[in-house]
């Protein structure tokens, strides 16, 4: 077989059960075989597996288990009763696929350089009842402009969704997902396995992400939750490959999208680039996220967090910090060119039970440096 697809199945309603499967078999390229991963599901969610894999004229398998492990175990268990297959992915049994879902996506990766690992797809939104959320065609440029970043931003944010196909080659060198990393597994994962090679974006709709099921981990897990996992991921691999910069400037925003620009370029544009930018955006309500999310780099930790308060915040953020030293900008100041240079300079002149420095500050009008 030229792909594999591994299932995992959890306690789910069965009507979505069925409109995954049979969008499976629907599937216009047919050279492909499935895994099915009973998680420890329900009795009605199994019930439901069962009759609706029936319609399968594909090669199938279902593997029972009773015990939850979850989607990381899930996953490699599925994946290693495929090791014939030259191609991988694995699909939600909430979600539903275009017929082209398969076709598209083996048709670049074959098509695509010989170190190109993994290709992946824009997907659009659905509702709980399968109804479109949004405009695609209007959503599609900020998700275009999201998704089609260079792969070392991945240590940043997460740009790759739910609608992909990469090498089994790749994912044995990669070592296959870790369960450490549970409800941000597939982001965990696609740090490693960009390490290995190159990824190529597909700008077509090819599947629909269902949001609001009941039993989604998105539903049922804190939205905060999840995003303080994925940043873990990425600090984890930071440490992992050595990457610890002289300073890390943490600055929080509650309500102060207008300052934004300034504050994350007068670090950018410091005369000492050693430097890591946890960016907190504290529960605004004036949606500031569009304008963090701008600034592709690495150094930049976008942080967005339910909003608790200041000391919350920083305390959060410093969860992360990878710098020697730590220098707390609010959202709504920013540093001249030279501070970060002038401020490490001066405490590497100080003994070493020195822990804190500080220095004067410039006090404007309400009005942006000119």
């Amino acid at each position: 077989m030229e792909i594999g697809v591994v299932l995992p199945v959890y306690n789910q309603r069965p009507q979505y059960i069925y409109e995954c499967i049979k969008s499976l078999e629907s599937q216009l390229f047919r050279n492909f075989q499935l895994v099915i991963v009973i998680d420890g599901a329900n009795t009605e969610t199994v019930k439901a597996v069962k009759k609706a894999s029936k319609m399968l004229t594909i090669p199938y398998e279902i593997i029972f288990r009773n015990e939850n492990k979850g989607i990381a175990y899930s996953l490699n268990q599925g994946f290693s009763h495929l090791n014939d297959c030259r191609f991988l992915t694995w699909v939600s049994s909430d979600n539903r696929h275009d017929p082209k879902f398969l076709q598209t996506l083996y048709k670049h990766l074959v098509n695509a350089p010989e170190e190109t690992v993994l290709v992946y797809s824009l997907f659009k939104l659905i509702d709980q009842n399968g109804k479109n959320r949004v405009n695609d065609e209007i959503r599609r440029k900020k998700l275009e402009d999201f998704m089609s970043r260079n792969k070392a931003d991945i240590l940043q944010q997460n740009f790759i969704g739910a609608s992909f196909l990469f090498k089994q080659s790749a994912y044995d060198k990669a070592g296959g997902y870790d369960s450490k990393f549970e409800k941000v597994e597939d982001y965990e994962f696609w740090i490693r396995l960009l390490r290995i090679g190159e990824i190529k974006f597909i700008a077509h709709f090819l599947m629909e992400y269902r949001l609001n099921g009941e039993h989604a981990y998105t539903t049922i897990t804190q939205p905060e939750d999840i995003r303080i996992k994925s940043i873990a991921a990425s600090h984890y691999h930071h440490m992992k490959q050595g990457n610890t910069p002289k300073v890390t400037v943490m600055t929080r925003f509650y309500n102060q999208r207008k300052n934004i620009r300034q504050a994350i370029e007068s670090v950018l544009n410091q005369t000492l680039q050693d430097f890591q930018l946890i960016v907190i955006d504290d529960g605004s309500t004036d949606n500031p996220w569009e304008e963090i999310l701008q600034y592709n780099d690495t150094r930049i930790i976008p942080v967005k967090i339910e909003n608790g308060g200041k000391a919350r915040a920083l305390n959060i953020g410093l969860k992360f910090a990878l710098g020697e030293y730590i220098l707390e900008l609010d959202g709504d100041d920013w540093l001249e060119h030279d501070t970060l240079e002038t401020i490490v300079s001066g405490m590497s002149k100080q003994l070493d039970d020195m822990d804190l420095s500080f220095g004067d500050r410039k006090i404007y009008p309400n009005t942006k440096l000119k």
